[in-house]
């Protein structure tokens, strides 16, 4: 009897993604192996850019990462596969992106114009799009684990000194490619000092990182808390962006000057003059329109009489520039809860005494988190940190 060996003919081929069309689609020395069943194939890019980075995928929608490298070989396979390889710029592929106001002010944030020319050359490049008046949203790159780091801004201040400082939230989340994230970056609150008896300040804004589409605070990453407005002295440890959910209480120990929760709005003053700053879910009260937007509002910050001491974008609280002699206060800052604002009856005598606004609170819904009241001066920031290596590779190769 005679005895024979069967082969079965295995087809394999790489597809090209372009994910960032900034970048051309990457070429193949040869993008299809007709093989025998067991065996492997090795597939090369032809001609590789050195300042990019080849990441092949068992899936077209670029989410189940496979192998990072201009050459990849595959396992011994029992049946007929494809593949994709996509191009990405080497800083995007293990480094730190840096999301920043693009040198806006004021109650709104940046425009597209803004961010274009603050990312040019930069790993973001291309990458992000302006929602609304100013909500910076990018798309995940790849699957895998990222270290969030988000700071608020410091509050306005007049009269010398230092306003409230932003929250620092740090977290690390497990993010799958193709989610889009909106982002505010918080700005800082402005100023206004006619003389020693006339300092006031409005609220800095906070800064969200939240998936798309937010409803509520599942769908957090990290939220960090901006600063109170300072007026003359700073005389409450609530002014700080708060390293809790809570919103600080403005200076005048009145219930009508008390900080947000549970993502509201902070209180402000029966006067209206200074508002309390925006929280994630409701927006900073006052009789005027002085109170921050709350984040699901679009986040602006609380109208000013001039453009001065309107309440920085995040939420911040606005104030109303008045000439009356002992108006030395400040607005909320915002959050993930908003600031109070200081009370209007606070008592101030001549030249000395004042009232700060609370600074918003903060939220973390990641692991391995850090959370810090008062860290950060002038405008906030945003950091999101990936490595490549760490990508994760969910489905196994067959």
């Amino acid at each position: 009897m005679r005895k024979f060996s069967t082969f079965f003919s295995l087809v394999l081929i790489v597809w090209t993604l372009n994910l960032n069309a900034q970048l051309p689609a990457p070429s193949l020395v040869q993008n299809s192996f007709n093989i025998n069943c067991g065996e492997s194939a090795t597939f090369e890019i032809d001609n590789p850019d050195p300042q990019l980075t080849y990441l092949w995928y068992a899936d077209d929608s670029g989410t189940d990462l496979i192998h990072t490298g201009e050459v990849f070989e595959t396992d011994n396979l029992t049946i007929n596969t494809n593949f994709w390889v996509n191009a990405v710029d080497g800083l995007i592929a293990s480094g730190v992106l840096e999301f920043t106001n693009a040198g806006a002010s004021g109650r709104f944030g940046p425009s597209q114009a803004q961010i274009d020319a603050e990312y040019t050359g930069t790993s973001l490049d291309g990458s992000v799009t302006v929602i609304g008046d100013g909500i910076q949203e990018w798309t995940v790159p790849f699957t895998g684990t990222y270290t969030i780091d988000a700071y608020g801004a410091q509050g306005g201040f007049a009269g010398g000194g230092q306003a409230g400082l932003g929250a620092r939230i740090s977290g690390e989340f497990d993010l799958i490619a193709g989610q889009k994230v909106h982002i505010i970056v918080g700005q800082q609150g402005g100023q206004y000092q006619a003389n020693t008896r006339r300092w006031q300040s409005s609220g800095g804004g906070g800064s969200f990182v939240v998936l798309e589409g937010a409803a509520d605070e599942s769908d957090i990453l990290v939220i960090a808390g901006g600063g109170g407005g300072y007026a003359h002295n700073r005389a409450t440890n609530n002014v700080d962006g708060q390293a809790g959910p809570n919103g600080g209480n403005g200076s005048g120990n009145t219930s009508s000057s008390n900080g947000g929760s549970n993502g509201s709005g902070g209180l402000s003053s029966s006067g209206g003059n200074w508002g309390g700053g925006g929280g994630f879910i409701g927006d900073g009260t006052t009789a005027t329109s002085r109170g921050g937007r709350s984040f699901l509002n679009g986040g602006l910050g609380g109208t000013g009489t001039v453009a001065d001491v309107e309440g920085g974008f995040g939420g911040g609280g606005g104030v109303t520039r008045t000439l009356s002699n002992n108006t030395r206060r400040g607005a909320g800052g915002g959050g993930y809860s908003g600031g109070g604002a200081a009370h209007s009856t606070s008592t101030l005598t001549g030249t000395t005494g004042g009232a700060a606004g609370g600074g918003g609170g903060s939220y973390n819904n990641g692991l391995n988190q850090i959370n810090e009241s008062g860290i950060r001066a002038g405008d906030g920031l945003v950091v999101i940190s990936y490595d490549i290596n760490n990508i994760n590779d969910s489905s196994p190769l067959v």
